[in-house]
């Protein structure tokens, strides 16, 4: 049995990615951000407005632990800011195979500005003083990414997340050779 996690930085390409991984590997696909608004019935924006980040990230991490006990194998996506909490990252290290999709902030910055409806932690205005404050979340989670990770998939222009997925799919045959 074989529990993926990508990992990364919103906008990474996580959901896209993992749907496409999974179907490669024929296990389930889960996204935990999608789990945790089932679980709750409300949108993580309405979830952070509520109960602030504290809030969420306590429900994220329970979500992460009741997907890492269910059967069968499983790529999950997971949110930007899953690595926030050291439980989360226990939970990753321990019970997953954890994977950094690690796209460049610029690239990452040209993916958010596309979503006018934005992310909780993502100010989408282009006002200089948003744009550090942006960079320097991404910049402040990058090292607990990699503290996270067990595989390190770095994103190059211009890979399409076909292409992301397969070289992926190739960097776990290498690590779980038949």
């Amino acid at each position: 049995m074989m529990k993926i996690a990508l990992i990364g930085f919103m906008g990474s390409g996580k959901t896209t990615i993992g749907r496409l991984l999974s179907a490669s590997l024929g296990s389930a696909f889960l996204d935990l951000d999608d789990e945790i608004m089932r679980i709750s019935g409300t949108s993580s924006g309405e979830i952070f407005d509520s109960l602030g980040e504290v809030g969420f990230r306590r429900m994220e991490e329970e979500a992460l632990r009741l997907s890492s006990s269910s059967p069968g194998d499983l790529v999950l996506a997971c949110g930007g800011g899953i690595i926030a909490g050291e439980g989360n990252r226990r939970i990753l290290r321990e019970d997953y195979v954890s994977i950094w999709i690690d796209v460049p902030f610029g690239e990452i910055e040209r993916r958010l500005f596309e979503y006018p409806e934005g992310r909780p932690l993502w100010n989408p205005s282009a006002e200089p003083r948003q744009v550090q404050d942006n960079q320097a979340l991404y910049l402040a989670r990058l090292p607990l990414y990699e503290e996270s990770a067990q595989l390190h998939y770095r994103w190059q222009s211009p890979e399409a997340p076909a292409e992301s997925a397969a070289i992926i799919s190739q960097m776990l045959k290498n690590l779980f050779p038949a």
